[in-house]
């Protein structure tokens, strides 16, 4: 059943602090980026894979476990419509804890928080 019972309502937007502070802590996490691999190359969150919004539905089922704690994130304030969880949701990949970052790497990067080119 597509999303094992959650509904859409159950994404989470974390602010990129709360982010950083998981990862300070060890907490594991699978960080995507979902914008172009251009944008990718110029700069991303330590330890973030790159998945295109592009590409997301088709490699979603084999590169997103679905256990865990996932960070999913772009250079918007917010996913458009939120088609990221959507579509990941209607994969059947809904029992994942979805955390949005909240002002997308734009905001991450205001920070000065580490990135790697």
């Amino acid at each position: 059943m597509a999303g094992h019972g959650r509904t859409h309502e159950e994404v989470i937007w974390n602010n990129p602090e709360y982010v950083k502070k998981m990862m300070d802590a060890g907490v594991p996490l699978l960080i995507v980026d979902i914008r172009t691999p251009e944008e990718y190359r110029s700069g991303h969150i330590p330890g973030a894979v790159s998945i295109s919004l592009a590409e997301l539905e088709q490699r979603a089922v084999r590169e997103i476990p679905d256990t865990g704690r996932v960070i999913i994130y772009c250079d918007c304030d917010k996913p458009p419509s939120a088609k990221p969880f959507a579509m990941l949701f209607n994969q059947g990949i809904g029992s994942i804890m979805y955390l949005f970052m909240d002002g997308g790497f734009a905001r991450w990067r205001k920070l000065n928080y580490p990135i790697v080119k």
